[in-house]
């Protein structure tokens, strides 16, 4: 027979053991704004005591270094950077965040599709910081991502050995001046799959604007034998070097600092331009989350945004910024006359699509 006594004394342990998970549970639900972590002043001692933050992002390490510097100086936080290609950094998030041994706190992320299947497998927290209405609707995901800076596709190349006249055709007509017989085996490209700035560029010259240029115009890149690097720092030391005397995947938010650094360096946007914003996003069950958000709020504010666009001499897309880019004084230099954002919104570069896309470009420059 049972022991009525003391299986009703199981069952009291037990529910206290649900109790006390339910009630553990309830504690560390992660608040989805300032209001729910208790206001900015609860906020900063909470992450402070947390004492530290990770996150894995796409933006070149120096740069984002020296801006990220600005949090740490005011919250004593220190800020480690894991850097790398989309696809290896979100490969290693995602699996991280499958088998719930999440690293990260945050991501900083350029490629909106990879973004956007984060967040429907649960891996971004729920977050809107307090200057969210500061940016325009169609540059954020609300309560998920908010935007950083925007990378702008541009022709690149090292002043010290590309001949004057060449110069002066790659600034009138960028993408045709590459095809010059005299940039055969000088031409080095940032493969497709390094991120959504890479993604959007190749996407406009073979959707976006197909009459004009198309996949034809990546064979005759092919047939000038330009060489294919895994990133954006492998790419810029290379033509810095003279390895390589230009690049179309010259982002300015890559090239600018350096030309006003002093390096060889200049380039020009083609008239239609593709535009990819990098976007701030939290993971789930971060291990730091309430540094995570604190780091949100920072990041998002007017002053924050200003120093970003000045440290990568690129735009920002928050309302009342000021901009202090130095690289706006080269008399050489050209804003972009249109930009197109539609990349992220192309059926053609979804899903099995993607894949596609992605197998086509690599066979055409053999990489």
């Amino acid at each position: 027979m049972w022991n009525t006594a003391g299986f009703g004394a199981v069952l009291a342990v037990f529910a206290n053991m649900l109790f006390a998970a339910a009630s553990s549970h309830a504690q560390t639900i992660e608040p989805k704004n300032l209001a729910e972590a208790g206001g900015m002043e609860t906020l900063v001692t909470k992450a402070k005591k947390e004492g530290r933050l990770l996150i894995y992002g796409a933006p070149s390490q120096d740069k984002f270094s020296q801006w990220v510097k600005g949090f740490e100086d005011k919250y004593g936080i220190p800020v480690q950077y894991y850097r790398a290609p989309t696809n290896q950094f979100y490969q290693r998030f995602s699996q991280e965040q499958r088998v719930g041994h999440n690293q990260a706190d945050a991501i900083a992320i350029s490629e909106l599709n990879v973004l956007k299947e984060a967040i429907n497998l649960n891996y971004i927290a729920e977050y809107t910081p307090q200057s969210a209405s500061k940016f325009p609707q169609d540059a954020i995901i609300p309560g998920r991502a908010y935007a950083l800076h925007v990378a702008v596709q541009a022709v690149g190349w090292n002043t010290r050995v590309v001949p004057q006249d060449l110069q002066k055709k790659l600034q009138e007509q960028p993408m045709e001046a590459l095809l010059d017989p005299r940039f055969k085996g000088k031409i080095v490209m940032v493969t497709v799959t390094a991120g959504g700035p890479q993604v959007a560029a190749n996407a406009n010259l073979v959707y976006n604007l197909a009459d004009q240029y198309g996949w034809p115009y990546l064979e005759k890149l092919a047939a000038q034998q330009a060489a294919v690097v895994n990133s954006t720092t492998t790419m810029l030391d290379a033509v810095i070097a003279s390895d390589y005397w230009a690049s179309p995947d010259a982002n300015p938010s890559v090239f600018a600092p350096k030309v006003v650094e002093g390096a060889p360096l200049a380039f020009a946007v083609p008239k239609v331009a593709s535009a990819t914003q990098f976007e701030l996003a939290l993971a789930n069950n971060a291990p730091h989350p309430n540094a995570a958000r604190l780091f949100s709020e920072w990041a998002t504010t007017v002053e924050a945004q200003s120093d970003l666009a000045a440290i990568v001499e690129a735009d920002v897309l928050i309302e009342g910024w000021t901009d202090r880019r130095r690289i706006r004084s080269m008399a050489w230099y050209r804003p972009p006359e249109k930009l197109w954002f539609g990349a992220p919104d192309d059926e053609r570069l979804r899903g099995e699509n993607l894949k596609a896309f992605f197998k086509r470009w690599q066979s055409t420059l053999g990489r």
